[in-house]
This record gives C-alpha cells, sequence and structure tokens, in this order.
C-alpha cells in the first residue's frame, strides 16, 4: 500500500474515489489550476486575523494554482490565490488527517462518500497545545469529482469571531 497520505489514511475507501480525486490526492507529485472564490466574514476583526495569518486573500474569479509535493509521510500543498501563496504541510497523526500552516495544526475526520472527499474538522492545535472548542477554528471542506477534477469548498468559522471565510471554486489536473 502507498505510504502517501490519503490512500493511507482511507485505506480501502480510497479506491472508491473519482479517478480525478484520486489522482489528486494520491499519485506522485501534482500541479494543477482553477478559478476560485474567497469571502472573508464580516468586520475589520476578521479582515486582520486572516491577513496576519496568511490566509488566502478575498476575490472572486481568482486564478488559483496548485502544487501538491507527496514525500513518504507528508504532503506539501501550495496554493497561489492570484499569486498570494497559501501553503500547508498535511500528514496523518492519531488517524486523522492534520494539516498545518505555521503554528496553527488543524486535525480532521476524512471520509468518502458518492465518490467524493469531506473533511470534518475534530480539533485545533496552537504551538503543539490542543485548544479548547471555544478557542478553536472549524472547518468544513469537500472535494467533489467535475470533470477532469474537482469542485472544492472550504467553509471555516470560530465560536469567538464568527465567519473567518469561505472559498469555493473548481480545480482541474494539469496534463
Amino acid at each position: 500500500m502507498s505510504t502517501f497520505v490519503y490512500p493511507k489514511l482511507l485505506g480501502e475507501d480510497f479506491s472508491q474515489l473519482g479517478p480525478f480525486l484520486q489522482l489528486g490526492h494520491g499519485s506522485s507529485s501534482i500541479k494543477a489550476s482553477g478559478k476560485i472564490d474567497v469571502e472573508y466574514g464580516k468586520g475589520w476583526l476578521i479582515r486582520t486575523f486572516n491577513k496576519m495569518n496568511g490566509l488566502p486573500p478575498e476575490g472572486k474569479n481568482m486564478d488559483l494554482i496548485l502544487d501538491v509535493v507527496r514525500l513518504e509521510e507528508k504532503e506539501i500543498w501550495r496554493r497561489s490565490f492570484n499569486g498570494k501563496i497559501f501553503s500547508t504541510d498535511q500528514y496523518v497523526r492519531n488517524g486523522f488527517l492534520a494539516e498545518r500552516a505555521g503554528s496553527v495544526e488543524l486535525g480532521f475526520k476524512v471520509y468518502v462518500k458518492d465518490h467524493s472527499l469531506f473533511f470534518e474538522q475534530v480539533y485545533t492545535r496552537f504551538l503543539g497545545i490542543r485548544l479548547p472548542g471555544f478557542m478553536s477554528i472549524f472547518s468544513k471542506a469537500s472535494a467533489v469529482e467535475h470533470e477532469d477534477g474537482w469542485k472544492v469548498e472550504v467553509n471555516t468559522l470560530s465560536p469567538l469571531l464568527g465567519q473567518i471565510l469561505n472559498y469555493k471554486g473548481c480545480v482541474r489536473i494539469e496534463k
């Protein structure tokens, strides 16, 4: 069995994904591109929070370039939103998908349904310390097979701050 993150995490369920999701989440390193809309929550505090944490810029119909580098035990997901880079490391921790950006790590339960991927966040760590729910960030995401790639939607909120950001769009694997 592959030691890449998603096949390792999903086991036999990985084969239930659509072919482009399997390619995008389980083959050797890939490049993809597409168009994406990013919407921030309301208020100056959210905008400041998002900018300070290097989150994608707000905008409609932005160019997205995705580079995924797969190593033995982790993947580097580098996304360019109209030239602004947002990079995360993804790896398996205690049966969950862990995604780290800087000093923040989010842990997700990942499952396959209708040939698509779904992500439900179960924990937030800051500087390695697991945060209580009221201080956490909560994300839900999906990657649904579409043409020669997938549709992605990510919704992130905080009990303290409210809506942080939502992004959605289509990603196509480059041949």
